[in-house]
């Protein structure tokens, strides 16, 4: 193509003076080299773009990191060429904090949104054939959308920068870690939410049923909602932060939290505590998932 552009350009030139002909032959050189210059800053050479793969996989792989710009010089190489983070790493610090803000506000969310139906259901709904109805739908509310419907202040808080935590990019991260053999396939987790979920339901209204004094404060109550927060911002720690560190930390107050849970909804009623019990199972199956995603990040 420039082979084709050159001919007729070179046609005209040869009718012209020579002194016209040395300034085209000045300006097209310079056009060349102008050409040449921004063609080195826009293609790398070979061992900065092996640097660039490098450092994709390892954010990947590590988590945490942002790919924001190619920063490229004229005549720079190996690490002048490298891809930088956004501001740099968010420290884990930095970071638990945030979970810990998120699980607070969701947690005094959910307790808010049961005090106010209890206090309507009780209000108007007291002593009618409704009234049992009314708190079955408030804890499958509270069980199966209490996230979505908080998604909206912690949205809110994350937009506002406060803690301006870094995002991580790249899909194939979760598929990229090294899982042992006896890793549950990524189809399971969804579904076998579904009857723990529902068990946790008839377990919250069980609870709510026995206590002595029907409060959003009673302790079950905190400990649960403070449990389901905690779910919450695992999720988003591990698989959108992902922060292995953290995502260890914070599901192991998950867990724990959850084992309390038990002890106090057994300390209530038998059967809230029976139905409740077989969530343990399942997170702790994720908890040792966690731990080795860690472990072998570490080792290798």
């Amino acid at each position: 193509m420039r082979f084709a552009t050159a001919v007729p350009v070179l046609v005209a030139l040869l009718g012209q003076s020579s002194s016209v002909q040395g300034r085209h032959v000045a300006h097209s050189g310079s056009r060349v080299a102008v050409a040449g210059r921004k063609s080195q800053q826009q293609q790398p050479n070979g061992a900065s773009r092996q640097q660039l793969a490098q450092l994709q996989r390892l954010s990947q792989v590590r988590g945490g990191a942002t790919l924001s710009a190619t920063v490229v010089t004229a005549g720079a190489t190996g690490e002048d060429r490298l891809t930088r983070m956004r501001g740099g790493r968010t420290s884990d610090t930095v970071v638990l904090v945030e979970a810990l803000v998120e699980t607070a506000l969701e947690s005094g969310l959910i307790v808010g949104f049961v005090g106010a139906a209890e206090y309507l259901a009780a209000r108007y709904l007291s002593d009618t054939k409704f009234s049992e109805v009314a708190r079955l739908a408030l804890w499958t509310a509270a069980v199966f959308v209490s996230g979505a419907a908080t998604a909206g202040p912690k949205k809110w808080l994350e937009k506002s920068q406060l803690f301006n935590i870094d995002v991580p990019i790249g899909k194939d991260w979760y598929t990229n870690l090294r899982k042992p053999r006896w890793n549950p396939p990524n189809w399971v987790f969804p579904i076998m939410w579904i009857p723990l979920k529902i068990l946790q339901v008839f377990a919250c209204y069980e609870m709510w049923d026995k206590l002595e004094t029907r409060s959003c404060v009673a302790l079950p109550v905190v400990v649960y909602t403070v449990y389901k927060s905690l779910g919450d911002v695992w999720n988003k720690v591990f698989f959108e932060r992902r922060r292995l560190k953290m995502g260890t930390v914070v599901i192991s107050l998950y867990y724990l939290t959850l084992l309390a849970g038990i002890k106090v909804f057994f300390d209530v009623s038998d059967r809230a505590g029976y139905l409740f019990a077989p969530t343990a199972a399942w997170v702790t199956i994720a908890t040792c998932l966690q731990v080795l995603f860690l472990r072998h990040v570490h080792v290798h």
